[in-house]
Protein backbone atom coordinates (compact mmCIF):
# COMPACT_ATOMS: atom_id res chain seq x y z
CA UNK A 1 0.00 0.00 0.00
CA UNK A 2 2.66 1.80 0.59
CA UNK A 3 4.65 2.03 -2.27
CA UNK A 4 1.16 2.98 -3.88
CA UNK A 5 1.03 6.14 -2.31
CA UNK A 6 4.35 7.17 -3.36
CA UNK A 7 3.61 6.31 -6.94
CA UNK A 8 4.60 9.59 -8.68
CA UNK A 9 1.15 9.37 -10.78
CA UNK A 10 -1.02 9.21 -8.00
CA UNK A 11 1.14 11.70 -6.21
CA UNK A 12 0.96 14.53 -9.24
CA UNK A 13 -3.05 14.42 -9.59
CA UNK A 14 -3.21 14.72 -5.52
CA UNK A 15 -1.28 17.57 -6.18
CA UNK A 16 -3.03 18.85 -9.45
CA UNK A 17 -6.43 17.92 -7.45
CA UNK A 18 -5.81 20.18 -4.03
CA UNK A 19 -4.36 22.89 -6.12
CA UNK A 20 -7.82 22.89 -7.78
CA UNK A 21 -9.56 22.60 -4.73
CA UNK A 22 -7.42 25.53 -3.17
CA UNK A 23 -8.58 27.64 -6.07
CA UNK A 24 -12.62 26.97 -6.30
CA UNK A 25 -12.55 26.53 -2.20
CA UNK A 26 -11.04 30.60 -2.37
CA UNK A 27 -13.71 31.73 -4.78
CA UNK A 28 -16.37 29.50 -2.30
CA UNK A 29 -14.95 31.76 0.54
CA UNK A 30 -14.98 35.17 -1.73
CA UNK A 31 -18.06 36.73 -0.31
CA UNK A 32 -16.22 35.69 3.65
CA UNK A 33 -13.18 37.35 3.00
CA UNK A 34 -14.67 40.22 1.64
CA UNK A 35 -16.43 41.49 4.69
CA UNK A 36 -13.99 39.88 6.92
CA UNK A 37 -11.64 42.30 8.79
CA UNK A 38 -7.87 41.58 7.47
CA UNK A 39 -6.35 40.56 10.59
CA UNK A 40 -8.97 37.42 10.14
CA UNK A 41 -8.43 36.65 7.11
CA UNK A 42 -5.59 33.82 8.07
CA UNK A 43 -8.77 31.97 10.24
CA UNK A 44 -11.14 32.30 7.43
CA UNK A 45 -10.59 29.67 4.10
CA UNK A 46 -9.62 26.68 6.56
CA UNK A 47 -10.18 23.69 3.46
CA UNK A 48 -8.85 25.65 0.83
CA UNK A 49 -5.42 26.44 3.29
CA UNK A 50 -5.61 23.09 4.10
CA UNK A 51 -5.81 21.98 0.09
CA UNK A 52 -3.11 24.16 -0.32
CA UNK A 53 -0.56 22.51 2.08
CA UNK A 54 -1.69 18.83 0.69
CA UNK A 55 -0.63 19.85 -2.39
CA UNK A 56 2.44 21.37 -1.23
CA UNK A 57 2.77 17.89 1.13
CA UNK A 58 2.55 15.56 -1.98
CA UNK A 59 4.86 17.51 -4.15
CA UNK A 60 7.44 17.11 -1.75
CA UNK A 61 6.44 13.63 -1.67
CA UNK A 62 6.88 13.65 -5.47
CA UNK A 63 10.19 15.50 -5.39
CA UNK A 64 11.59 12.76 -3.31
CA UNK A 65 13.58 15.43 -1.19
CA UNK A 66 13.65 15.24 2.54
CA UNK A 67 11.75 17.76 4.91
CA UNK A 68 14.50 18.89 6.72
CA UNK A 69 13.35 22.53 7.67
CA UNK A 70 11.15 23.11 10.47
CA UNK A 71 8.20 24.84 8.48
CA UNK A 72 8.23 22.27 6.12
CA UNK A 73 7.52 20.05 9.11
CA UNK A 74 4.85 21.84 10.16
CA UNK A 75 3.25 22.30 6.68
CA UNK A 76 3.08 18.25 6.40
CA UNK A 77 1.58 17.90 10.12
CA UNK A 78 -0.66 20.39 9.16
CA UNK A 79 -1.99 19.30 5.96
CA UNK A 80 -2.27 15.45 7.09
CA UNK A 81 -3.94 16.59 10.41
CA UNK A 82 -6.23 19.18 8.70
CA UNK A 83 -7.57 17.14 5.91
CA UNK A 84 -8.87 14.37 8.67
CA UNK A 85 -10.40 17.21 10.64
CA UNK A 86 -11.91 19.33 8.04
CA UNK A 87 -12.05 16.39 6.19
CA UNK A 88 -14.73 14.53 8.58
CA UNK A 89 -15.94 18.37 9.88
CA UNK A 90 -17.60 19.05 6.41
CA UNK A 91 -18.85 15.90 5.91
CA UNK A 92 -20.75 15.86 8.94
CA UNK A 93 -21.84 19.53 8.61
CA UNK A 94 -23.11 18.37 4.79
CA UNK A 95 -24.58 14.83 5.85
CA UNK A 96 -26.84 16.53 8.77
CA UNK A 97 -28.28 18.61 6.16
CA UNK A 98 -28.65 16.13 3.87
CA UNK A 99 -30.93 13.95 5.91
CA UNK A 100 -32.59 17.05 7.39
CA UNK A 101 -34.01 18.46 4.18
CA UNK A 102 -34.31 15.06 3.01
CA UNK A 103 -32.31 16.79 -0.53
CA UNK A 104 -30.32 14.27 -2.10
CA UNK A 105 -26.58 15.94 -2.60
CA UNK A 106 -26.43 18.08 -5.45
CA UNK A 107 -24.50 21.12 -7.31
CA UNK A 108 -22.05 22.61 -4.93
CA UNK A 109 -23.27 20.40 -1.99
CA UNK A 110 -22.09 17.44 -3.94
CA UNK A 111 -19.09 18.47 -5.21
CA UNK A 112 -18.10 19.85 -1.63
CA UNK A 113 -19.14 16.57 -0.03
CA UNK A 114 -17.24 14.59 -2.67
CA UNK A 115 -13.74 17.00 -2.30
CA UNK A 116 -13.97 16.91 1.56
CA UNK A 117 -13.85 13.17 1.66
CA UNK A 118 -11.40 12.88 -0.56
CA UNK A 119 -9.55 15.25 2.07
CA UNK A 120 -10.50 12.79 4.66
CA UNK A 121 -9.22 9.68 2.95
CA UNK A 122 -5.92 11.39 1.72
CA UNK A 123 -5.36 12.48 5.37
CA UNK A 124 -5.86 9.01 6.85
CA UNK A 125 -3.54 7.70 3.90
CA UNK A 126 -0.81 9.46 4.32
CA UNK A 127 -0.36 9.92 7.93
CA UNK A 128 2.49 7.01 8.05
CA UNK A 129 4.57 9.62 5.70
CA UNK A 130 4.71 12.41 8.39
CA UNK A 131 8.41 13.46 9.61
CA UNK A 132 8.48 12.27 13.00
CA UNK A 133 8.95 15.71 14.65
CA UNK A 134 7.42 16.02 17.57
CA UNK A 135 7.24 20.09 17.39
CA UNK A 136 5.87 20.55 14.26
CA UNK A 137 3.14 18.33 15.14
CA UNK A 138 2.63 20.53 18.81
CA UNK A 139 2.27 23.47 16.43
CA UNK A 140 0.10 21.88 13.87
CA UNK A 141 -2.47 20.75 16.82
CA UNK A 142 -2.14 24.22 18.35
CA UNK A 143 -2.48 25.98 14.85
CA UNK A 144 -5.80 24.10 15.15
CA UNK A 145 -6.87 24.92 18.60
CA UNK A 146 -6.61 28.19 18.06
CA UNK A 147 -8.68 28.10 14.98
CA UNK A 148 -11.23 27.03 16.98
CA UNK A 149 -10.97 29.72 18.98
CA UNK A 150 -11.56 32.25 16.12
CA UNK A 151 -14.24 29.99 14.63
CA UNK A 152 -16.49 29.84 17.33
CA UNK A 153 -15.98 33.31 19.67
CA UNK A 154 -15.26 35.57 16.92
CA UNK A 155 -17.19 33.35 14.43
CA UNK A 156 -14.64 33.48 11.34
CA UNK A 157 -16.39 30.04 10.18
CA UNK A 158 -18.16 29.01 7.19
CA UNK A 159 -21.50 29.79 6.66
CA UNK A 160 -23.50 26.67 7.87
CA UNK A 161 -26.30 25.65 5.78
CA UNK A 162 -28.92 24.80 8.56
CA UNK A 163 -29.84 27.75 10.76
CA UNK A 164 -29.60 25.64 14.23
CA UNK A 165 -26.27 24.36 13.14
CA UNK A 166 -24.09 26.04 15.13
CA UNK A 167 -23.37 24.12 18.63
CA UNK A 168 -23.39 20.88 16.49
CA UNK A 169 -20.56 22.83 14.04
CA UNK A 170 -18.80 23.67 17.26
CA UNK A 171 -18.63 20.79 19.44
CA UNK A 172 -17.63 19.13 16.27
CA UNK A 173 -14.90 21.05 15.16
CA UNK A 174 -13.92 20.76 19.05
CA UNK A 175 -13.97 16.75 19.48
CA UNK A 176 -12.00 16.69 16.24
CA UNK A 177 -9.03 18.44 17.21
CA UNK A 178 -9.09 16.29 20.19
CA UNK A 179 -9.35 13.27 18.13
CA UNK A 180 -6.11 14.69 16.19
CA UNK A 181 -4.71 15.53 18.77
CA UNK A 182 -5.20 11.42 19.85
CA UNK A 183 -3.82 10.40 16.59
CA UNK A 184 -0.64 12.26 17.04
CA UNK A 185 -0.10 10.75 20.22
CA UNK A 186 -0.51 7.32 19.20
CA UNK A 187 1.73 8.44 16.06
CA UNK A 188 5.03 8.75 18.15
CA UNK A 189 3.98 6.11 20.54
CA UNK A 190 4.25 4.06 17.80
CA UNK A 191 7.73 5.48 16.35
CA UNK A 192 9.17 4.87 20.18
CA UNK A 193 7.82 1.30 20.44
CA UNK A 194 9.39 0.89 16.64
CA UNK A 195 12.24 2.35 18.19
CA UNK A 196 12.15 0.27 21.40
Amino acid sequence: MAEILKKPWLLLMIVVLNLLGTVWGFFWYENQLAITPWYFLPFVPDCPLQALFFAVFAYWLLSKKPMTAEWQKVIAWTAVLGGIKYGVWTVVILGQYFLTTGQPPAGDDLLLFVSHTGMLIQGLAYLRFLPPSPMPAVLAVLWFSVNDYFDYIWRTLPALPLSGQFLTAAYLALILTITVIGITVIFFKKIRNHCA
